[in-house]
């Protein structure tokens, strides 16, 4: 039956063919089937909204310290550095300058 529901474009023709059921309990299969997705659907968008709501107070936590900020913008250049960092390879034009001037 999961089959035939998910596959057929028009699954109740199909069901009720197959398994020789009336149109009341094809609509009954078909209906508790929707029930069952809405369900899971609904469970879904609550532990998404849940999460948000965690994030949000978060959020709202770190917004009105000005030391939390300071933290996380560490924290996130450092996570910065170690991902996309890598040794330089040649000296920037500025330290280049200075290095000159000093020597003279």
């Amino acid at each position: 039956m999961i089959r035939v529901i998910r596959t057929e474009d028009e699954p109740k023709p199909a069901l009720m063919k197959r398994f020789k059921l009336s149109e009341e309990q094809t609509d009954y299969i078909l209906e508790t089937r929707l029930r069952q997705l809405a369900r899971l659907e609904e469970m879904k968008i609550n532990g998404e909204r849940d999460e948000l709501e965690e994030e949000r107070a978060r959020i709202d936590v770190a917004l009105k310290s000005k030391a939390r900020l300071k933290t996380l913008i560490k924290e996130e250049l450092r996570d910065d550095a170690k991902k996309y960092g890598d040794a330089r390879r040649a000296p920037l034009a500025a330290d280049r300058a200075r290095g000159r001037a000093g020597a003279r």
